[in-house]
């Protein structure tokens, strides 16, 4: 493989890792089920397996000297906007179902997706506020409690 400059390389593992992750979003999200708080379990399942399996590409990205031209480059942002779309049609599918409470998707598509990945990378890359392993169930937990129908 050849590429002309570095940020031609970084762009090439950069969208390979936002692919990876889109895949995980599309098999853990795409097909409805009957329990939508157990899709939330297996798309955080699928993002941690892929993090582990990406842990040393996404302790590199997230360097100061590659994170910022990734970021200034924002050709991230296709995906990011693909997230959010998946996210966003998967909450109404559970608030038409009966099982999330009214909110607007869109919204909070966004707010979740910004409190996982901002939970999810820190545990990842820090430890911090704890295991990956650990959050990832309290954060399912967490977005249960956001997402759930009041008990009348």
């Amino acid at each position: 493989m050849y590429f002309e400059t570095k940020m031609d390389l970084i762009k090439h593992f950069a969208l390979q890792i936002f692919d990876r992750f889109y895949q995980a979003f599309q098999a853990a999200l795409s097909e409805r089920q009957a329990d939508p708080f157990a899709q939330i379990d297996r798309l955080f399942d699928l993002l941690y397996a892929v993090m582990k399996e990406n842990e040393d590409n996404l302790r590199l990205f997230h360097t100061h000297e590659i994170l910022n031209p990734v970021l200034e480059q924002n050709f991230g942002r296709p995906y990011l906007e693909a997230f959010f779309g998946q996210l966003a049609a998967f909450l109404q599918a559970g608030i038409d179902g009966g099982y999330f409470r009214s909110l607007d998707p869109q919204l909070y598509a966004r707010i979740l997706f910004a409190l996982g990945h901002g939970l999810l990378e820190s545990a990842l890359l820090h430890e911090d506020p704890a295991t990956p392993e650990t959050l990832k169930k309290e954060l399912a937990e967490i977005i249960r409690r956001i997402l759930a129908k009041p008990k009348e």
